[in-house]
This record gives structure tokens, sequence and C-alpha cells, in this order.
């Protein structure tokens, strides 16, 4: 299970949550004392030595550690997102990279991601374009987070 995943069902389930570096601390509401913490560095780790945790009924409890179980025996690297970025061709310009959801064929346009058109890539989607359109792989250049053409996206974007 990803992070993305694992807020998104707790949100759901309708918990508050906070992040840190290492853990994600689950509560009722903000303003609760804990119900647990979920490690994001260690597998299988979590805390549910709380009160808190105590006072929400069995189903409850047991669709939060449904879904917080799956998370923990997720392998670290499976748990992030792969990032995304977008590609300007052209550093003087607002030319940036898009690809047809339909046909896949690319053009340069704007940075607004649509049904339409995909404008962010992982490292692995851009590679793959790359290899799939050798036409125009000299305009494409290789991912190097460094380059200027190359413009992370935060998540939520």
């Amino acid at each position: 299970m990803k992070d993305k995943e694992l807020l998104s069902a707790l949100k759901e389930q309708g918990y508050a949550f906070t992040t840190a570096d290492d853990m994600y601390t689950v509560r009722k509401t903000p303003a609760n004392d804990p119900i647990m913490w979920i490690s994001r560095t260690e597998p299988y780790s979590l805390d549910t030595r709380h009160v808190e945790l105590e006072k929400l009924n069995a189903d409850a409890i047991d669709e939060l550690l449904d879904v917080v179980m799956d998370y923990i025996v997720t392998p670290l690297a499976e748990r992030r997102d792969e990032p995304r970025f977008m590609v300007k061709v052209w550093r003087d310009y607002s030319n940036w990279l898009n690809v047809s959801r339909y046909t896949g064929g690319l053009i340069l346009s704007n940075d607004t991601e649509t049904d339409e058109y995909q404008t962010s890539f992982t490292k692995s989607e851009y590679e793959a374009l790359r290899k799939n359109n050798t036409e125009y792989a000299p305009y494409l250049p290789p991912f190097n987070r460094a380059d200027p053409r190359f413009e992370m996206v935060k998540d939520g974007d």
C-alpha cells in the first residue's frame, strides 16, 4: 500500500493525521490525543498503546487496523510513489512536453494536465517515452533532477 493510499483511507474513515519524517500520528480529530503512531521508516511497526484507541467501537477498530496492517506489511520501497516532473523542452519558452492520452503523440504546449494531455511523468514513463519516440530523442534530454528543464511536481499538483 502506498503512502497516499493509507492517508486517503484514513481520511475516508474520518480520521485526522499528522505527518513527520518518520511517522504518521492518527487522531479522531486534530485536537484529540493520538490513537496510534505508524512508522514510515520501520516495516511492521506501529504503536497502539493509546487510550483513544480503546474508545473506538470494535467495528471502527477492525476497519482502521485492516488499512493500517496492509500498510505496515508493505515493503518500504513500495510505499512511496515515484516522483513526477514536467519537461520544458526549450528553456526560454513555456513549451512543456505534452503527450496525448489518446494517440500517444507528442506536442509542446502549456503545463496544464488534462483528460486529453499528460504533462507530468515519472522517470520510468519518461524513459519509455524517449525510447519509443526515437525521432524526438535528440530534443528530449535524459532525466537529470538538476537540469532546469525538469521541474519536479509536488504531491497534489
